[in-house]
């Protein structure tokens, strides 16, 4: 008997009344500031109460990453992703890609929610910035999903990711598919890595940190 409380397209997260009569709820995507509402038991806006003043950014010349969805590389599951680009973007040039990556099997990379980021400022020194999920990823999405990575952590992420920015590069004449780097944390340190020894006509560049390298 779930129901939906909140309409709106974005990430919630709610905080309740001891009674769950009436609930705070802050909402947010990567391209839409937070507002903050206060709504009744069944979900209705009773009062807004802020909304988050990003005057100041503009001024510095901010610019809302972008969502984007490829196809893994089963070319049939969709995968979602982000895309930072440099403030100053000039879609006539080409840019080098970047990918942050990050295998899960709990999470996946990208952000859901309004908020800075490493790859936000990364893009500002000339790149454009990628963070996708890919199968085996988040198990809130689906349990099929989630369970393709049982028993093997290694080849799938890379495979999707190598696709991933393959299709955002015949999308996009500004993505340079010839210059590809790719970096990340633990699971991400391990696949950065992993990226260089089996893709290593694709991929030029690797930062790894923390990396489990026994997936």
């Amino acid at each position: 008997d779930m129901e939906r409380l909140t309409s709106q397209n974005a990430t919630h997260q709610i905080s309740a009344s001891e009674k769950d009569n009436y609930f705070v709820d802050n909402y947010s995507r990567v391209d839409m500031p937070t507002r903050s509402v206060l709504r009744n038991g069944d979900g209705e806006i009773i009062q807004q109460l802020e909304q988050t003043d990003i005057s100041r950014m503009k001024e510095a010349g901010w610019q809302a990453p972008e969502k984007f969805k490829v196809k893994a590389a089963d070319d049939a599951t969709d995968i979602h992703g982000v895309m930072w680009k440099p403030f100053d973007f000039d879609s006539t040039k080409s840019y080098p890609v970047i990918s942050y990556v990050y295998p899960g099997p709990q999470t996946e990379p990208f952000p859901i929610s309004f908020g800075s980021s490493d790859e936000l400022a990364l893009a500002q020194l000339g790149f454009v910035v990628v963070a996708m999920g890919q199968r085996g990823g988040s198990p809130i999405r689906s349990k099929y999903y989630h369970n393709y990575g049982y028993g093997d952590l290694r080849d799938y992420p890379l495979a999707d990711n190598k696709y991933g920015i393959e299709q955002l590069a015949a999308r996009h004449d500004f993505i340079d598919q010839d210059r590809v780097g790719i970096y990340g944390h633990s699971g991400g340190g391990f696949m950065s890595t992993a990226a260089l020894l089996t893709y290593p006509d694709f991929y030029d560049v690797a930062v790894s940190s923390a990396g489990n390298h026994d997936n």
